[in-house]
């Protein structure tokens, strides 16, 4: 499961759409889309694990898009520039600023 964390002032709703990816492990992709309101000049998609640290961060200005990956637990993981090569992520939040 993955909540969407809205606990700040700048929170906005995050567009998600649920792919199913023909693997031979069965697992899926979620793709995670966030737009930036407009006039606003920063947005930021943070990632958190199950005990709620805060694991990494994607920056962009007008919309980010990020896909997440289930593991072998039936975790939603993210990849790239994190604290691992598949960093499991619990919560997600978007903040438009």
């Amino acid at each position: 499961m993955l909540i969407v964390r809205r606990s700040d002032a700048n929170s906005i709703n995050i567009g998600q759409s649920l792919e199913r990816e023909n693997t031979l492990d069965g697992c899926e992709e979620l793709t995670i889309s966030c737009f930036g309101n407009p006039g606003n000049t920063a947005l930021i998609v943070s990632y958190f694990n199950s005990s709620g640290s805060d694991v990494g961060a994607t920056f962009g200005s007008t919309s980010i898009s990020t896909t997440l990956r289930c593991n072998d637990n039936s975790r939603w993981t993210i990849t790239g520039n994190f604290s691992s090569a598949s960093t499991e992520v619990e919560e997600i939040e978007c903040i438009s600023t």
